[in-house]
């Protein structure tokens, strides 16, 4: 990979570092609202879907910090391999 290709990718990254930040903002208002709820809303179908929607907030999160695993694997293998030759 040239470097070029390793600029843009470091490109990404940044840019999804800050829509990780900005989920995990939404994720944060959102538990806390959910948290400062009745315990008898929270078990109503209503608390449930919500908490659905937190989880389904937090995995995204994770896939954010996967993908980023990802791309800074590939320039890792790419630096390594400009390395050695």
């Amino acid at each position: 990979m040239n470097k070029a290709y390793m600029n843009r990718i470091a490109e990404v990254q940044s840019k999804l570092k800050e829509y990780k930040r900005e989920i995990e903002l939404i994720l944060n208002e959102e538990f806390k609202s959910y948290d400062n709820m009745p315990e008898s809303f929270q078990k109503s179908e209503r608390g449930k879907v919500i908490g659905v929607e937190i989880d389904a907030l937090d995995n995204a999160v994770e896939l954010f910090e996967e993908l980023n695993d990802y791309l800074s694997e590939a320039k890792y293998l790419s630096e390594a391999e400009s390395l050695e030759h």
